[in-house]
């Protein structure tokens, strides 16, 4: 009998599985001889084998200092509720909830992102903008309109091997450059849109530029210098 557990690759710290959620990058699936307890080979982490293995996570805690002056304990997640890299966040969880539904309405699936999942403020502009999105999903094969109910269309969201934490309550955006900044004290803002654009793939640049204005008027970031950035107050969760 064989055990699977998730540990980081060589060079890594068990730190990337946490900032950057366990991917092909920064982890490997060690088989472990359950009657030895030896370990006797590796596998890739690819979606694949991460659902067919689901290894177990690492048993450490790893803590980090936060803007607030508190110590908090940050998991190692890949599994549950998890967000992808490679498209909009809230392409996954329109996607995730019509699939999950079965029968729903485009007023239904906004009702949900903004009470169930509390990802952001209740106002007709961000209702707006959640229908812009199901519009764009719906133009570009992802959901489907059939008497009056969203359905999944034939083509797929793209996804890569990073896998993100869904935290109720947060934008996953702004949580996710929130946490980058967090965790390394301070980021170079050119850095941080590198990440969030085009490795993370969650947002375009302007988009990206809008999130850390609003950050920054919010006061959850502040300005080092005019190249960097650093957290100032913990984000506040929309419920």
């Amino acid at each position: 009998m064989f055990e699977y557990k998730l540990k980081p690759k060589e060079g890594y710290h068990i730190a990337s599985m946490v900032i950057e959620g366990a991917n092909i990058d920064n982890s490997v699936i060690a088989v472990v001889d359950s009657r030895t307890g030896i370990e006797v080979a590796e596998i890739p982490v690819t979606e694949t084998t991460l659902n067919l293995l689901n290894p177990e996570l690492p048993n450490v805690k790893f803590e980090l200092l936060h803007s607030d002056g508190v110590i908090r304990e940050m998991p190692i997640s890949w599994k549950e509720d998890v967000l992808y890299g490679g498209s909009n966040p809230f392409d996954q969880i329109i996607v995730k909830i019509v699939k999950e539904s079965g029968k729903i309405t485009e007023d239904e699936v906004i009702t949900k992102i903004i009470k169930d999942y509390a990802l952001c403020e209740d106002t007709k502009e961000n209702r707006e903008k959640l229908r812009e999105r199901i519009k764009w999903l719906r133009d570009n094969g992802y959901l489907n309109l059939k008497f009056g109910y969203l359905e999944l269309g034939v083509a797929k969201l793209p996804r890569n091997e990073i896998r993100i934490p869904l935290e109720v309550g947060y934008n996953p955006i702004i949580k996710r450059m929130f946490e980058i900044v967090e965790a390394y004290g301070s980021v170079e803002i050119r850095k941080l849109e590198l990440y969030m654009v085009y490795e993370l793939k969650w947002c375009t640049s302007d988009e990206f530029k809008q999130y850390l204005d609003l950050m920054l008027r919010k006061g959850w970031l502040r300005k080092v210098n005019d190249f960097e950035v650093t957290t100032d107050k913990p984000i506040e969760p929309y419920r």
